[in-house]
C-alpha cells in the first residue's frame, strides 16, 4: 500500500499576494478601530451625564478632528 501525502500548490494562495486585498483589509481594520473609539467616547460622555459632540475640518492637505463632552 502506497500513501501519497497531500501537496500544497502555490496557485491556491495567490489571493494573499494581491495588494488590493490587503489594502481593503487594512481599511476595514482602521474603520473598525475608529468606530470602536467613537463608541467608547460616546459611552464615556453618556455615563458622565454629558453630551458627546464632534467636529471635523479639512483644508489644503490637512485635517482635524475634535471630540468633546459638553
Amino acid at each position: 500500500m502506497n500513501y501519497n501525502a497531500p501537496v500544497i500548490i502555490d496557485k491556491n494562495f495567490s489571493i494573499t499576494e494581491d495588494k488590493t486585498v490587503w489594502f481593503i483589509v487594512l481599511v476595514v481594520v482602521l474603520l473598525t478601530l475608529a468606530a470602536t473609539i467613537i463608541a467608547a467616547c460616546i459611552l464615556f460622555c453618556e455615563l458622565r451625564g454629558k453630551c458627546f459632540t464632534g467636529q471635523w475640518s479639512y483644508t489644503n492637505h490637512g485635517g482635524a478632528v475634535r471630540f468633546d463632552c459638553k
